[in-house]
Order: C-alpha cells, then sequence, then structure tokens
C-alpha cells in the first residue's frame, strides 16, 4: 500500500509504503467497524446524570397530617415519589457507559477500513506556513477533487501540527481528529482523509503493525 506525500499546495512530493498483512480475509468489516463505533460512542458519554431517591430529598421528617378524620388518602411523608418534590423512583444514577474491546480487534478493524479506503488517504508534509482556510480549502479540492464533501483531518498533539488545525477547523465539511483518537466512522466514510506527518507515524505503529 502506498500513500502519497503533498504540499500544501497539492503537489506529489513522494510516496510513503506501508505493509498490512491480515491473519485471514474473509473479514465481516461493517460488523468490526460497528463494534469500533459502539465502543467510541460509549466512551463519550460522561455518565454524570443523577436523581434523588426519597432517601435523599431534604424534608419529609414529620407526617403531613393525621392519619385519619381528614378524607384524604394516608400520607407519611411529603417526600414520596407520589408527591410534586419528592424524590424520584428508579432514576439514573452515575455509572461508567465504557464498553470493553479486545485490542486485537480495534487494531483489525483499523487495518481493514484503511485498506479499504486506501485511495482516499494523503499526507500532508508539515510545513504548512501561517494558518490559512482559504490555502487549505484549495488543497482539498487539489487533492481529493471538486465533489469532496467529508474531509478527516487527523493531526498528532504536537504543535507542529496546530496550523494545519488552524487552517481547517471552520471549514464546513471539515472534521478535525487527533491521532490518538480517530472516529472510526468519520475515517470510514469521509471522501478524503488528510494526515499529517506525525499523525500518520501514529496510526502505522498503533495500528497497523
Amino acid at each position: 500500500m502506498k500513500v502519497p506525500v503533498l504540499s500544501i499546495d497539492g503537489e506529489k512530493k513522494g510516496e510513503k509504503e506501508i505493509h498490512i498483512s491480515f491473519p485471514k480475509e474473509d473479514y465481516n468489516v461493517g460488523h468490526i467497524a460497528y463494534l469500533i463505533k459502539r465502543k467510541q460512542d460509549a466512551a463519550l458519554r460522561q455518565g454524570t446524570h443523577s436523581t434523588k431517591t426519597r432517601g435523599e430529598v431534604a424534608g419529609g421528617g414529620a407526617k403531613p397530617y393525621k392519619q385519619k378524620g381528614t378524607g384524604k388518602a394516608r400520607r407519611g411523608s411529603n417526600r414520596t415519589p407520589l408527591r410534586v418534590g419528592g424524590g424520584v423512583s428508579f432514576g439514573p444514577k452515575p455509572r461508567d457507559y465504557t464498553i470493553g474491546l479486545n485490542r486485537r480487534v480495534v487494531k483489525l478493524g483499523y487495518k481493514l477500513v484503511t485498506r479499504a479506503i486506501e485511495s482516499k488517504i494523503c499526507i500532508l508534509e508539515d510545513s504548512v506556513g501561517l494558518p490559512k482556510s482559504k490555502q487549505f480549502l484549495s488543497f482539498v479540492k487539489t487533492s481529493g477533487g471538486a465533489n469532496v464533501k467529508k474531509v478527516l483531518v487527523v493531526v498528532s498533539e504536537s504543535p507542529a501540527d496546530d496550523n494545519i488545525v488552524l487552517s481547517s477547523r471552520n471549514i464546513v465539511g471539515v472534521t478535525c481528529a487527533y491521532s490518538t483518537w480517530i472516529p472510526i466512522e468519520s475515517y470510514a466514510n469521509s471522501d478524503l482523509v488528510v494526515f499529517s506527518t506525525t499523525a500518520f507515524c501514529d496510526l502505522e505503529e498503533r495500528f497497523l503493525k
């Protein structure tokens, strides 16, 4: 597999060759990608939602009114879930939504998707210069064609990639992601995937070997 290395002007500067090997060939790519997406979506959930039960709501210590003679139903507390201001029955509590997934499955998923979108991947060399959205938009049209609608830009957390983020983040249809967290859905469905040099090295080290 050969990935083109491009300048910010869209000129081809070279190619980076990588070798991706698989234990076998007959994989259900869609299902593996779904498992990774499910894991990633679950990890984004904070799980900080919380409601109070009747034992946690303030007040309710005294009996609201006497047991008999009022014509009302008997009531032992103002904080029962049946009354306004009371506790909540079976409400949500803080929890961890993390879903476990075998590391080998995650690596296999990114390998399969990378092979499937091989023709849509390119590497942008680091010498971007000043952040300019107009220049980056021109690069997208030159590299992917005029009909490109979804673009994924993958950068590393290195300060050297900051100008790539600043140049691309406010363009419609462009999604920015770090190499430590590449959304599998955007990775598989984008019309063009642009890696910085460092970010592609991270991808290769973490998933493609």
